[in-house]
């Protein structure tokens, strides 16, 4: 796992990357602009950024888990122990924060892929998921500081 660990580093940083990025440019930039255009110019660009968004963010949800899982259990568990050290406990509360959005990620998607209904929840999503995302980076660089 030693050798495998910099590429799920690095996949993993990337992914972070792209999706909190995303949700940062929606909150920030694209919902405000999309307010202040007429209605119908509004619908179109949501139903295009909706089609890239659901093809895009998915699979960054899905590889950031993965990731996240690989690197995770050099840090956890074994002889490492769990809750060790601070670090330890920083990492084990990020993980259950990732699995907070990827379970809300998947409350999203079979709300419109599977049920055919809108999310009951759907305009606080991304809210909610950016500042998990936040508090996320947050602790993963806390929990190396303070190890």
């Amino acid at each position: 796992m030693e050798m495998v660990y910099p590429y799920a580093l690095i996949v993993h940083l990337f992914c972070a990357i792209f999706f909190v990025g995303f949700l940062f440019a929606e909150i920030v930039f694209i919902t405000p602009i999309l307010n202040r255009i007429p209605q119908e110019w509004s619908a179109q660009i949501k139903g295009i950024l909706g089609t890239m968004e659901t093809r895009v963010m998915p699979p960054c949800l899905l590889l950031l888990i993965l990731s996240g899982g690989m690197m995770i259990s050099q840090h956890l568990g074994g002889g490492n122990g769990y809750f060790d050290t601070m670090g330890q406990t920083l990492l084990t509360i990020k993980m259950i924060l990732g699995l907070s959005i990827f379970a809300l990620a998947a409350f999203s998607l079979s709300m419109f892929f599977i049920f055919k209904r809108p999310n009951p929840i759907g305009k606080y999503v991304h809210p909610i998921v950016f500042c998990l995302s936040l508090i996320i980076v947050l602790l993963a660089k806390l929990a190396f500081i303070v190890g």
